[in-house]
């Protein structure tokens, strides 16, 4: 935002506004008004630290930007006036004044009815609105394509609305936009060689949305815009903090001082934006007002007063703990154990325990298949050789994709020798982190899956955080581990440039650009900063479990089951189904013996396709039972916003349990009431998981129990969905946008031969994957006729598509050449036209069938041309 004078003698400047101020305003209304106060001379500009993770952000999507750029002119050309072809690139103007705004529009324009191929950087002014479009793209038709680079991996609504920002200057200035808004995303996918540019074989996502129905929501937020704006300036007032219409994020710097300067409720550790407003609506607006508040009737809300009671001091702890912060400053932190705590569950201590944490650069991006995020440090601390002696730590390094895999085999190599040694040891973290990213290289590397199933499966990962936000209170409005530290880590806090997770990846790409530039001593300084940081944090955790099991000394807990002991699972789960095929193995390791140039003929890209083939239903539904056993497994705070989750509130039986046929499972009718989350699409005939809190059902205890004592059943139809007063039986429950609770009703059906009981659920999640077993089969057969036969391959259609091969018609006369050019199909008879579809997955008698219908038509002069 700036102003200028205006066109007008004695009226007030004009608010110039940008794409960028309207995303502002689409995310913290307060935000934006609390900098127009700085432009008004209202407020001063606070100086907030500066973000060196936003920074490097930034830098790095200029840096896409610039590739993008590089892309197009290697297929335009730069801009030649005389043939009016190539890329035009609009210069930034050298003054904000509104001649020289005015003369880059126009410049911009003119470029556009000169008919570039491509227009960077182009300006637009139209008074008010000012904004320079990333890539304006010459269509088949003449119109113009709005092109914008966000390093982001999936699209948001707010770059939609800069996309749409610029499609609306151009209707304005008379140029026929296209259709479709393009982001050209930081997501990548492979391509078959290097690009013109000289990069790996990579392209970006682009996705596409319709300008037609992004450009409504564009000009409703650009209209509230300036109706918050002109009724802003008009009050000639800065704007207060909880002004009435404004809304606030509570996240960015502006909500954060603001939070703390007057006790707002999102001081308090575990408030949500949701919670937060429905308190306020009943006259609670601090702190200090919820620690006083009368206790609540919901547990939730109670939860929040104890916390903040602790936070605000009114508690009465069990334990303070005084130290020094960096600065010299003393401070103390208390803690509370709570009565209901899940210390028991803590695993017996083991001589082979290991401690482990994971230093990840997300923004790191591979050169040749253009896959963002790198795994560079897999840190592991030991326990102490003996009694007092100093933990050993073992960091396993990679500072590329191909030492990344290799890292990842030798951590889970050096984690099967020492469980061999010590078969009760378990690997100990702090959060989800370790855990995701296992399971993550285990996919992106197709190596280790089994193995991380196991440690999964068996329990041997513990994620200390579960204990200590199920056992504890601390007086701090986070619980991250380095809040935690002064509670165990006495008088050896943090220290160094590398003080959390931000600043480590940092540090790494600073170490990343030293070693480029063959600054060694730097780049070694650098390295080993991150190794202290590391190694830190796995002593944190090791030092945590050792004050946890204190606490549950002193309360005579005696820790848990050993680490063989894990909690069991479904037969859906079970190693044999979840493993790589011998099969896909197999074609795997038939390419491994490739030489690299060979891997990309069509044959071996073809044999790849065929192994992917094989385990990807695997895959997929292995990413479901890690989301389900997750949300069994962890607070419902964590994954109560994930899309298709219901978090029951309460409810009444409408119909009780009775039999519908003589020979069904007893069914009872329930009405829930709760929440759902945003995007959810609950509709009557969708099946979801019921869960259930412990003490489960009686019914249920033969099925699995997860660490926290959950459990449920899957196949629970939903009848009704709707509002608590008026349920219907053909509506779309989307998720709540005012905090009002929603209902839905279900059919439950009892588990073959379990005893009736009156307990409700406390969730509905998504339900387990479709059956595809036949699917699986049938590409596992495929597999095999492929493997007998390599490096020849068997007669099949499918096949030959896969492979590329160009179709033949020996016995057929008057057919058209065959060719790879397009796909159509030819039929020399009147008869209504068909598109045959060939399946790899269909049985044999089903190919069969195929196979005669096709020499049917064939033989009455149908002819169907396949290419690519």
């Amino acid at each position: 935002m700036f102003f200028l004078d205006s066109v007008d003698a004695g009226q007030a400047q004009d608010l110039v506004f940008s794409a960028s101020d309207l995303v502002t305003a689409s995310t913290c209304e307060y935000q934006l008004l609390r900098k127009l106060d700085e432009k008004l001379g209202l407020s001063q500009k606070p100086a907030f630290d500066v973000d060196e993770m936003l920074e490097r952000t930034a830098a790095l999507g200029d840096v896409h930007e610039h590739r993008v750029l590089d892309r197009f002119v290697a297929e335009f050309g730069t801009w030649d006036p005389l043939t009016r072809k190539g890329v035009f690139d609009v210069v930034p103007a050298e003054a904000m004044d509104r001649a020289t705004l005015q003369a880059k529009h126009a410049e911009s324009i003119e470029a556009l009815r000169s008919g570039a191929d491509v227009v960077f950087q182009a300006a637009f002014f139209d008074g008010q609105f000012h904004g320079r479009s990333d890539f304006l793209v010459k269509q088949q038709d003449g119109s113009y394509a709005v092109y914008d680079t966000k390093l982001a991996r999936h699209a948001k609504v707010t770059a939609l609305l800069q996309l749409a920002a610029y499609g609306d200057q151009l209707l304005k200035a008379g140029i026929t936009p296209a259709p479709d808004l393009t982001l050209v995303l930081g997501a990548t996918i492979q391509r078959e060689s290097a690009g013109s540019d000289g990069r790996g074989g990579f392209d970006y996502v682009h996705s596409d949305h319709r300008l037609a129905d992004v450009l409504p929501v564009f000009r409703e937020r650009r209209d509230r815009f300036l109706a918050l704006t002109d009724t802003h300036r008009s009050r000639l007032e800065p704007i207060e903090w909880g002004a009435p219409g404004v809304t606030a994020c509570g996240r960015c710097d502006y909500c954060k001082e603001q939070v703390r300067l007057h006790r707002d409720l999102l001081m308090v550790a575990g408030m949500r934006i949701t919670r937060r407003k429905k308190l306020m609506e009943n006259g609670i607006f601090t702190i200090d007002a919820l620690a006083q508040m009368p206790d609540a009737a919901d547990s939730v809300t109670r939860r929040l007063q104890e916390q903040a009671r602790l936070q605000t001091g009114t508690a009465t702890p069990d334990g303070t703990v005084t130290y020094t912060d960096k600065t010299g400053a003393a401070k103390s932190i208390s803690y509370s154990v709570l009565e209901s705590n899940s210390l028991a569950r803590l695993p017996r201590p083991d001589a082979g325990d290991i401690f482990f944490d994971f230093e990840g650069d997300p923004l790191w991006q591979d050169p040749v298949t253009g896959r963002w995020g790198l795994e560079y440090l897999f840190g592991v601390i030991e326990n102490p050789a003996e009694p007092g002696g100093t933990p050993v730590f073992k960091p396993f390094w990679a500072h590329s994709r191909a030492e990344e895999r290799q890292a990842f085999i030798d951590f889970l190599d050096y984690v099967e020798e020492r469980r061999m040694k010590y078969p009760d040891m378990r690997i100990y973290h702090y959060a989800a982190y370790e855990k995701t990213a296992l399971r993550n290289l285990s996919v992106i590397h197709t190596v280790g899956e089994a193995a991380v199933d196991n440690l999964l499966r068996e329990g041997v990962l513990v994620d200390l955080y579960d204990t200590v936000r199920h056992s504890i209170r601390i007086s701090e409005d986070s619980y991250s581990i380095k809040k935690l530290e002064p509670l165990y880590m006495g008088e050896h806090l943090r220290s160094g440039d590398v003080t959390d997770a931000g600043a480590s990846v940092v540090a790494y790409a600073n170490y990343c650009t030293a070693r480029d530039a063959h600054r060694e001593d730097e780049a070694a300084t650098i390295l080993a900063g991150i190794s202290d940081y590391n190694e830190y944090d796995c002593l944190s955790t090791l030092e945590l479990r050792n004050w946890l099991l204190g606490l549950a000394a002193e309360r005579s807990i005696e820790p848990g089951f050993p680490g063989t002991s894990g909690p069991g699972l479904p037969a859906e789960t079970e190693p044999d189904k979840y493993q790589a095929a011998p099969e896909e193995t197999a074609l795997l390791e038939y390419l491994a013996d490739l030489p690299d140039d060979a891997l990309r003929s069509d044959d071996n890209r073809a044999v790849a396709l065929v192994a992917a083939a094989v385990g990807f239903h695997r895959r997929e539904d292995k990413q479901f039972w890690w989301g389900h056993f997750d949300r069994l497994d962890r607070p419902v705070s964590e994954w109560e916003d994930t899309r298709d989750c219901f978090i029951v509130e309460g409810g009444d039986v409408l119909e009780d349990w009775a039999k519908p046929t003589p020979r069904s499972n007893p069914a009872r009718k329930v009405r829930l009431f709760g929440h759902a989350a945003d995007g959810s699409g609950f509709a009557p005939g969708k099946k979801y998981f019921r869960m259930y809190e412990p003490p489960v059902p009686e019914a249920f205890d033969g099925k699995a129990v997860s660490a926290l004592g959950r459990s449920g059943m899957s196949g629970t139809e939903v009848t009704e969905v709707g509002d608590p007063e008026g349920l219907d039986d053909g509506g779309l429950l989307s998720g709540p946008d005012d905090g009002d609770s929603d209902a839905v009703t279900i059919s439950e059906r009892l588990p073959k031969g379990g005893e009736e009981y009156s307990q409700l659920p406390m969730a509905l999640t998504p339900d387990a994957p479709v059956n595809t077993d036949g699917q699986r089969k049938a590409l596992s057969e495929l597999a095999i006729r492929v493997r007998s036969s390599l490096p020849s391959w068997p007669k099949d259609p499918a096949l030959d598509l896969l492979r590329r091969v160009p179709p033949s018609w020996p016995r057929l006369r008057n057919c058209p050449p065959s060719g790879l050019a397009t796909m159509h199909m030819w039929m020399p008879s009147p008869l209504p036209c068909r598109i045959l579809t060939s399946h790899i997955s269909l049985s044999k008698a089903r190919r069969e069938r195929a196979r005669r219908t096709l020499v049917r038509m064939l033989s009455s002069a149908w002819c169907v041309r396949a290419g690519r």
